[in-house]
């Protein structure tokens, strides 16, 4: 794990963060929602908000995106 670069789908790097392999699970499933996300971006919204929450943790920090009332009204 110390050699290898961690770079998302936007192209930032993550490198320093992913020191688990904890880490290393939440950064793979963030590229994967990043991927998904080649549509629509008021059909991403689900992926868009889990991407901001895992990003958020892999660094260490509280959620920063939430889904608040109606699905349907966002």
């Amino acid at each position: 794990m110390e050699n290898k670069k961690y770079i998302d789908v936007l192209g930032h790097d993550f490198t320093e963060y992913i020191t688990s392999p904890e880490k290393e699970v939440l950064f793979n499933k963030m590229c994967e929602l990043e991927l998904k996300c080649k549509r629509p971006i008021k059909e991403c919204y689900k992926e868009i908000v889990e991407v901001l929450n895992l990003e958020a943790e892999i660094k260490g920090k509280p959620k920063r995106a939430f889904i608040q009332g109606n699905i349907k009204d966002n």
